[in-house]
């Protein structure tokens, strides 16, 4: 019997929500927010992003999902999203872009 070699994969063009896959994405590496701190002194505060992440883990596109404080917390945030590197997400065993959202506590600046 021959063997016939595998067709390459086409990519799915559809963007998946986290409802819809069946594995999430996550960083290949454990994310550093310790550096970014709310440029307002007092309580911490929780930044909810949305990201799109494509089919090979990379970041197209990060956009605060909530409200957005004066400051460059939120830029340093979508900036270390950006660079980082994810594990795709995966539906019916096939990696897929997706549309994620994450949210992530930063310390709050000290008096």
């Amino acid at each position: 019997m021959s063997s016939l070699p595998a067709l390459p994969q086409i990519p799915d063009p559809k963007v998946y929500t986290a409802r819809d896959l069946d594995s999430y994405p996550r960083p290949a590496a454990p994310l550093d927010t310790s550096r970014i701190e709310d440029p307002v002194a007092g309580n911490p505060v929780t930044v909810r992003l949305e990201l799109t992440i494509d089919e090979r883990g990379v970041v197209n596109d990060v956009s605060v999902a909530g409200p957005v404080r004066a400051g460059t917390a939120e830029a340093e945030l979508r900036a270390l999203l950006a660079a980082t590197r994810f594990i795709p997400a995966i539906k019916e065993g096939r990696t897929v872009k997706s549309r994620v959202l994450l949210s992530v506590s930063l310390l709050a600046k000290s008096p």
